[in-house]
């Protein structure tokens, strides 16, 4: 359809501009702007028909996500961060749920930088370092006492993933 309109618009010696799309398509021969109406009509997305497959694909990237995380689980990278910790009475305000949300929350960020490029069980090492982050009253109190400076020096506010 969209190639039947360019070719009538072309061969009735008219171009179509964006800027004056309106006051051109009157001057077309109704069969191309009907045309060329049709073909606008079918290229834009309706929104709310999008809604549902946004949704579906939120659902399969936390899917995949767990999936990840749960094979992660079972890799060299997690059994080397369980022979550290392996002896808890050296670190006694660690237990092993904090063990378990430090490696699921190490194996997301993994996920979340490399995505399907690396297959979990392939993990041999996994570095996951945290920048300090600053408030948003302390943010707002520094910005005001530099007179905006901070907002150049700041540290950025994400974390570094490494990963061998």
């Amino acid at each position: 359809v969209a190639c039947i309109s360019l070719i009538l618009i072309f061969a009735s010696g008219q171009l179509l501009t964006p800027a004056g799309s309106s006051s051109q398509l009157r001057q077309l021969p109704a069969a191309a702007a009907s045309a060329a109406r049709s073909a606008a009509c079918c290229t834009m997305p309706n929104l709310l028909e999008m809604r549902p497959l946004l949704k579906e694909r939120k659902k399969a990237a936390a899917d995949n996500k767990e999936h990840f995380v749960k094979r992660a689980q079972k890799s060299e990278c997690a059994k080397s961060i369980d022979q550290v910790f392996q002896d808890a009475h050296r670190f006694p305000d660690v237990d092993r749920s904090a063990i378990e949300k430090l490696k699921t929350e190490m194996f997301e960020k993994v996920h979340e930088s490399l995505g399907d490029e690396i297959e979990p069980e392939d993990l041999k090492r996994v570095l996951v370092a945290r920048n300090q982050t600053f408030g948003k009253k302390t943010t707002i109190v520094l910005t005001v006492l530099t007179l905006g400076l901070f907002l150049c020096v700041r540290p950025r506010d994400d974390d570094m993933v490494l990963v061998l």
